[in-house]
Parts: C-alpha cells; sequence; structure tokens
C-alpha cells in the first residue's frame, strides 16, 4: 500500500501516517501520533502536508483541532475535481478503493456546521465553490454592498459558464441580474431571474454534500457552511421548487 500511495505523491512518513489514521478515524494530532508511533510535532508537520495534498480534512471537535483522512471514494472525487490530466491515476485509485476501505473505520457521518466572518472568510467559500464539479446557486444581487462580493458575483459567473457539467444560477431580475443572463448563460449554465417581489438575503450555493449561505446584511457578515448529505438534499429539494416556479 505505501508503494501504491507513492504515485500520488505521498513520502514513507505519510503514507504510513495516512494508513494508520483510516483505521481510527477523526481524530485529534495526539491520538493520530499515537497510533502511528510518531511524536506529535512530527505527526503535526505530516497532517498539515497531507491536508494540503488532499489526503486529510481539519476539523474541530470537543474544543481541539482535529485531522480527519478522507475516504478512498472522497479521494477519487478530489481527483476528478482537480482534473487530473493522466486519466492512469485515477483508474489506479478506483483499483484500490475496495483495500482502502477494508483497513478504514466504519463511521456514522456527522455532520460539520463552520461558521466565518467577514471577508477571509467569504473568499474561502467562494473559491472553494469554484471548484466543485456541481454548484446549484441563488442570490438576489441588489442586495449586495461589499465590493470583493461583487468581484466574486461574476467571476462565479465567468468559472461556471465555461463548465462542462450542468449548473445553475438564480439572480435578481434586475439590470445587473439581465446582464449577468445575457453575458454568462449557456446550455450547460442556466440562470433564472427571481421576480423582484422574492427577496434572498442570502448568498446560497448547494451541493450534493453540504450548502453555504452567506448574509448580505451590512451589519451582519456571517458565513455558514453545513457539510451533510441529508441536510444538503433537503436544501436542494427547496431550491428545486422555487427554480420550478420562474
Amino acid at each position: 500500500m505505501k508503494n501504491f500511495l507513492k504515485n500520488f505523491g505521498l513520502s514513507h512518513k505519510e503514507s504510513e501516517l495516512y494508513i494508520n489514521s483510516l483505521q481510527i478515524g477523526e481524530a485529534s494530532v495526539a491520538s493520530l501520533a499515537k497510533n502511528a508511533k510518531l511524536n506529535r510535532s512530527t505527526a503535526y508537520i505530516i497532517l498539515e502536508k497531507l491536508v494540503k495534498k488532499g489526503f486529510f480534512r481539519e476539523g474541530f471537535k470537543f474544543g481541539k483541532k482535529t485531522f480527519r483522512p478522507l475516504s478512498a471514494n472522497e479521494v477519487k472525487k478530489k481527483l476528478e475535481r482537480e482534473q487530473v490530466s493522466f486519466a492512469k491515476k485515477i483508474s489506479l485509485w478506483e483499483s484500490k478503493i475496495p483495500e482502502i476501505e477494508a483497513i478504514s473505520v466504519k463511521q456514522f457521518h456527522e455532520p460539520k456546521v463552520k461558521f466565518y466572518r467577514g471577508e477571509d472568510g467569504m473568499s474561502q467559500v467562494y473559491q472553494e465553490a469554484m471548484k466543485q464539479k456541481f454548484f446549484h446557486g441563488m442570490v438576489d444581487v441588489n442586495a449586495i454592498k461589499d465590493s470583493r462580493m461583487k468581484d466574486y458575483f461574476w467571476k462565479i459567473g465567468a468559472t461556471f459558464k465555461n463548465a462542462q457539467f450542468k449548473c445553475r444560477d438564480m439572480v435578481s431580475d434586475c439590470e445587473i441580474g439581465r446582464e449577468y443572463q445575457r453575458r454568462y448563460q449557456t446550455d450547460l449554465f442556466e440562470i433564472r431571474l427571481i421576480p423582484e417581489h422574492v427577496k434572498i438575503n442570502s448568498d446560497i450555493f448547494c451541493f450534493p454534500d453540504s450548502f453555504s449561505m452567506m448574509s448580505l446584511s451590512d451589519d451582519d457578515f456571517l458565513i455558514l457552511t453545513v457539510e451533510s448529505p441529508s441536510l444538503a438534499k433537503t436544501q436542494l429539494m427547496f431550491y428545486e421548487s422555487l427554480w420550478n416556479s420562474l
């Protein structure tokens, strides 16, 4: 398995920590280090590298920072999102999924809720949204006051105009909204206009396993992200209902 993981840029120690962590799941640095027989500082450095490489995700639980090894299928989706040019790597990873899942601890999916405030949090959520291979968005452009948020509004359109998959956006029916529709709508990126009487006070992104909401109020610049397949499914159901009514 360690030799196999070399194909994906993991060193011997990184492979060892990833494999050992799959057996216990999300845990603190101390727990993961102990399980892998590494000292805490070494384990932390390796975990930070593995987060950047896309094999771990950071979290926060019971007042402590945690790290969760991504499952075999999550890594596969990451490779697909990044549009890895060498299809052999994706095929190679797929061949090992049963073996990796066999050593992974079986866990119940725990919904994760993240809160952000300010422009940096907004930028993080927008940048992550533009990397996805699925997008359903909704925003009242008349309510956008922040200049960086306005910039990202146009970046979203430019990004998904070139998408090779179906995606949707709902924007308010106004001069800016109609210009957005004229500029970016394609056969794959469908844009519908929300009537003026329907007030949307947050920017909403819906994905298959998560959704994000950003307050557009000047005095409450709050960003909420929820990672939960069941809650995301419900959010998409509401989205679909409004979409079909337009």
